[in-house]
């Protein structure tokens, strides 16, 4: 089986050091050790490794607070490929289990901070719009892609109904792979993070918008499974 590479991109819902992405991978920064027995890290602090998915996998955390699809003119998901296809191995590093050839994940989920719509008439035109930003990075060599549904927020950011719309388009019945999308992560099937009447609760969101803790660790598992279902396809 090849080594997974893992990037993950999207808003602070995944950024939070407590985030599901951590939360589901149990990831922790990897060192390794060279013929001097001197430990350097594999990379900058957003690489990890995990033996918690189904293989092993290297991941970069790409989520970046306040992403948008569309800033300064130009989509925030675009510079992720092909810069940060691979995450960094070092050169001497040749035991198992990097040694392995690798394929590539890429995940994303953004939405929330452009209430869904990012400047177009619909959510459904968004939704394509975040589609063909994932198949670019496809194009650049990733093999498998997925977005993730919405979890709700009560700034008056994104309203429900856009959010409800955006995330009814991506999970209906043929447009995933219509739209070159080959997983839909559902986040916001999880039934308490997924209400928003929950949004005011602290144990859950700690200010209407992100998850606390615990809120993160409700959809982890979601995330996780997502995660080998991909691996199962490749």
């Amino acid at each position: 089986m090849s080594i997974i590479g893992l990037v993950a991109s999207g808003d602070s819902i995944c950024a939070q050091s407590f985030g599901y992405f951590y939360q589901a991978l149990g990831i922790t920064r990897f060192t390794v050790t060279d013929d001097d027995a001197i430990s350097i890290p594999i990379t900058a602090s957003l690489t990890f490794y995990s033996a918690a998915a189904s293989v092993p996998i290297i991941t970069r955390n790409m989520a970046i607070p306040g992403t948008r699809l569309n800033t300064n003119g130009f989509p925030d998901l675009v510079p992720l490929a092909p810069l940060y296809i691979d995450p960094v191995i070092p050169a001497f590093y040749t035991s198992p289990p990097f040694d392995s050839s690798r394929k590539y994940i890429f995940t994303t989920a953004i939405g929330s901070n452009d209430g869904a719509l990012g400047g177009y008439s619909t959510a459904a035109q968004y939704a394509g719009a975040v589609a063909q930003c994932c198949v670019a990075r496809k194009q650049a060599g990733y093999a498998l892609a997925a977005m993730s549904t919405l979890l709700p927020r009560n700034d008056g950011v994104m309203t429900e109904p856009n959010r409800t719309a955006f995330n009814s388009t991506i999970t209906g019945a043929g447009w995933a792979a219509a739209n070159g999308i080959d997983y839909i992560i559902d986040l916001a099937s999880q039934t308490i993070m997924g209400n928003p009447a929950n949004c005011s609760n602290t144990a859950y969101y700690s200010d209407g918008v992100h998850p606390t803790a615990l809120g993160a660790s409700l959809p982890a598992p979601i995330f996780l499974a997502a995660v080998n279902a991909m691996i199962a396809m490749l």
